[in-house]
């Protein structure tokens, strides 16, 4: 990252902290057509957007940003972007936007565990939806038994070990003894 972005991003974050919203979404603008290639800024952008459509909704919508970038960013890039945005609409209270974008990097790439993480993460944090924390059971139990079922992942145990330590701490908050002796079983 160069001084310019530098200064601009810190512009950013003087007028996020003023509330001077207005302001922003131009310098991101800018940004965005000078440092096109920039993960950073585009994902900042993004998130900046959920930030003040849920203050008032005169901004430029976040999906019409995540198909700019998309366009912008070199395809290695894609699933970063993809990614932080389901974590964004998990986060935003709409889980369902988020499980279609990991849904989407999750069956193009059902090798990669970081993004499996991430999903079962959100899922469980953040999967009841319209504003409550916690998970939907039913949901999150089946994402971790699709990812428990994949090939890719019961051929490593490094990855088995991580699924299982998380679908057991997930059983464990929920209190269910019953299946989280069921997953024992499964360990051994």
């Amino acid at each position: 990252m160069n001084d310019r972005q530098k200064v601009y991003l810190q512009l950013i974050s003087i007028y996020k902290q003023s509330d001077k919203f207005q302001y922003i979404e131009e310098i991101y603008k800018k940004l965005c057509k000078k440092y096109h290639t920039s993960v950073e800024i585009w994902s900042s952008y993004i998130e900046f957007l959920f930030e003040a459509n849920e203050k008032s909704g005169d901004f430029t919508p976040a999906k019409t940003i995540l198909s700019r970038s998309l366009q912008a960013l070199p395809r290695a890039s894609h699933i970063n972007i993809i990614s932080k945005y389901g974590i964004l609409e998990f986060r935003n209270a709409h889980p369902e936007s988020g499980r279609t974008m990991f849904e989407g990097v999750v069956s193009n790439y059902p090798k990669r565990m970081d993004i499996w993480s991430i999903y079962m993460d959100m899922e469980v944090k953040y999967g009841q939806g319209a504003g409550k924390q916690g998970s939907n059971a039913v949901q999150a139990r089946h994402l971790f038994e699709r990812c428990l079922s994949l090939d890719d992942i019961q051929r490593k145990p490094k990855k088995m070990k991580l699924v299982f330590r998380k679908y057991m701490e997930f059983e464990a908050a929920l209190g269910n003894q019953k299946q989280l002796d069921s997953l024992r079983q499964r360990v051994e």
